[in-house]
């Protein structure tokens, strides 16, 4: 990787094959970081992942990554974020991608949550086309999740990092050894390392649907293994028994997406799709055309008879009288009969709420100061998890007084995410810092403080 002067004494940019200046870093995760860069032939901003170095030796990573590459370049779709170009810097490959503007799901749930049926709904039917053009190529996610979720400025959603996205080969078992994906969104046969398809990112999304309609989703525990393990037993608390209002046929349309069985939930992305799409229409009035695919029994019902049938079928007035007294016999008995199971169901006791597990804060975070160039500083962070808490990556605040105001810097996705770099500070500053755990929309209390003094000039 080369290095070209921007014009400022002593800074220098980074320069990828000769083409993309990499100007900040953005993600990180395990194998791979993510910098917003700028593209110098086109002219503009571009997103480039670049394995790891120290990974590049390592042939399961590299494959790995080439396959990611593969299967980006054949998502072509507007709820997909574009793949641009792949390439090698020496040994180490790259892709470059489409840099969304906007921020992540997980960010807004935090934010907002609960969020409005209507919204959620509008979210989740964009993200189950998404998967419904991904299955038809025989691509499946298997890490579907708000934080793989971006919300652009213009309301636009992008799902993100097909990076662990493979071959949907049904036939073929996935291997047990191998269950890729984080535990709050696992399926039951991701958990259990079964053979997996489509149904599998179905079942993710209808976490994430629950999460946007509660605020939380609907497994949660000390251990990721002990989440993969709910998954597997436990049926979910109705979303509606959390946040009372949400619409009835939203609610179902969740409850079909978690059923354990992949049999009972949708067949297909695109007949989620269609489902979502209808509710909307139901709430909010869209007259777009729906896609193929089959509704609810609930949305069924809803569809308006045929009036020319009505108009047949008009009862005459003494079969009206008869079919009234018929009906009113029926009811009588009915009522006989369901009274008895009515009460007994009344009686029995209502499943316990499962207590939210605290969710720890960070431990041991250290600050490092160092020169950034000329007259500017940085600040290194590193921390430890706190304890087992299935965090799925940390928020990083920093202020200028222990009084505050804080404000949020950074939001790193991934449980190996436990160091970030704070580049271009003044110099002769005192900067002060803390981390909170995340796990979906939740966040852990903050850390202790770590203040970070700058050097009093830099020259370099």
């Amino acid at each position: 990787m080369d290095e070209q002067r921007d014009g400022s004494p002593g800074l220098t940019i980074p320069l990828l094959a000769g083409r993309y200046e990499l100007r900040s870093l953005i993600g990180e995760g395990g194998i791979a970081e993510v910098y917003a860069a700028f593209d110098r032939v086109l002219r503009r901003k571009v997103a480039v992942k670049v394995l790891r170095e120290t990974m590049a030796t390592d042939r399961r990573v590299v494959a790995r990554f080439r396959r990611e590459a593969r299967a980006a370049g054949r998502l072509a779709h507007p709820n997909i974020v574009s793949l641009h170009d792949v390439g090698m810097d020496g040994d180490v490959p790259f892709m470059v991608m489409e840099l969304v503007s906007g921020e992540a799901l997980s960010e807004t749930i935090w934010r907002e949550a609960p969020l409005p049926a209507e919204r959620a709904a509008e979210i989740g039917e964009q993200v189950a086309d998404a998967l419904a053009f991904a299955h038809d190529l025989g691509l499946l996610h298997q890490d579907v999740k708000p934080g793989n979720i971006m919300l652009t400025r213009s309301g636009q959603v992008k799902v993100l990092d097909f990076g662990i996205a493979r071959a949907w080969t049904p036939s073929l078992p996935s291997d047990p050894s191998e269950v890729l994906g984080t535990a709050e969104y696992l399926s039951p046969e991701q958990a259990r390392g079964r053979e997996l398809d489509g149904r599998s990112d179905i079942y993710s999304l209808g976490i994430v649907l629950y999460e946007m309609l509660t605020g939380r989703p609907p497994f949660e525990a000390e251990s990721p293994a002990a989440v993969a393990r709910l998954h597997v037993e436990e049926e979910p608390l109705p979303a509606r028994r959390v946040t009372p209002g949400i619409p009835p046929a939203l609610d179902r349309i969740v409850i079909r997406c978690l059923a354990k069985d992949p049999k009972a939930r949708y067949q297909r992305a695109a007949q989620l799709t269609a489902d979502l799409r209808r509710f909307r229409a139901s709430t909010v009035g869209i007259t777009a055309p729906l896609p193929p695919g089959r509704a609810t029994d609930e949305l069924d019902a809803a569809v308006d008879p045929d009036d020319s049938r009505q108009v047949r079928r008009a009862p005459r007035p003494l079969r009206r009288t008869v079919s009234l007294a018929l009906l009113l016999v029926v009811a009588s008995v009915l009522a006989a009969v369901a009274v008895p199971f009515f009460v007994r169901d009344q009686a029995k006791p209502t499943p316990p709420h499962r207590s939210r597990p605290a969710l720890a804060a960070p431990i041991g975070l250290l600050a490092k100061t160092s020169c950034d160039g000329f007259l500017k500083a940085k600040v290194q962070l590193s921390w430890y998890s706190g304890g087992a808490s299935p965090a799925d990556g940390y928020a990083v605040y920093r202020s200028e007084s222990r009084n505050g105001p804080w404000e949020k810097i950074e939001l790193l996705a991934g449980r190996s995410a436990t160091g970030f770099l704070d580049p271009h500070l003044n110099t002769g500053a005192t900067y002060l810092y803390a981390v909170r755990s995340t796990a979906g929309s939740r966040m852990s209390s903050p850390s202790a403080v770590a203040q970070a003094d700058t050097p009093s000039i830099c020259l370099f």
